[in-house]
């Protein structure tokens, strides 16, 4: 059998529990800073809730998520009063090259810039949240058309932060869409100064450390 049941332990960052392939565990070693050790430990499923820690998935990872979480997405997440293992990885793939552009541009982050470009959509029955954009408001292409097998790789992060939502919400309030002030018609004109962007020029490594998102040393492709 080519599954292994691990926990791994990163002092002072993270706990993370999960059954995975060797594929995905030597992924998730990348994914994750050193030095991390790895024990014997039964997986959880989707709709658990453990005290003290937060359920993602790797995608999320890939897609430019690290912790502890910005502080961009502690604001979105409370805003939402959604947890992290409900937003889909493309969703993340948005809000990270959003936070490099920002940042790049010498913009303040702020959900109510965020807003105006993006809004977030229930997907089904069973919750799952997707950040897309506004009709006529695109930022960003290129996205992965298709993400297979995306929800069988969750697991747990010890992670404490008296914002994070604890529960799974399938009925996110819907955020309007804000009222165009001079300092955010400024902000919005820059943003789309350029036109549509590649995400993959985007969500470099380099681009991610930059917006204190990821770190420079990710040997690993978002795209």
């Amino acid at each position: 059998m080519d599954d292994h049941r691990h926990i791994v332990l990163i002092p002072n960052v993270a706990v993370i529990e999960q059954v995975f392939s060797k594929r995905a565990l030597k992924e998730l070693q990348v994914l994750l800073p050193p030095p991390a050790y790895y024990s014997l430990r039964g997986a959880d499923n989707l709709f658990m809730r453990r005290p003290g820690m937060v359920m993602v998935h790797m995608d999320s990872l890939k897609a430019g998520v690290r912790f502890p979480l910005h502080p961009f997405y502690l604001d979105f997440f409370e805003f939402y009063g959604a947890v992290p293992a409900q937003f889909m990885p493309n969703s993340y793939r948005q809000i990270s090259a959003f936070l490099v552009l920002c940042k790049s541009l010498g913009l303040a982050f702020s959900l109510e810039l965020f807003h105006y470009f993006f809004q977030v959509t229930p997907q089904n029955a069973d919750g799952f949240l997707s950040v897309a954009a506004r009709p006529t408001r695109k930022l960003f292409e290129g996205a992965p058309s298709s993400i297979h097998d995306w929800k069988t790789c969750y697991f747990f992060i010890c992670y404490a932060n008296d914002r994070l939502p604890v529960r799974w919400n399938g009925y996110p309030p819907k955020a309007p869409t804000p009222k165009l002030t001079p300092v955010l018609q400024e902000a919005v004109d820059k943003l789309r100064l350029g036109g549509v962007r590649r995400l993959k020029g985007l969500l470099t490594i380099e681009a991610l450390s930059n917006a204190r998102i990821g770190t420079a040393r990710d040997p690993w492709s978002l795209l």
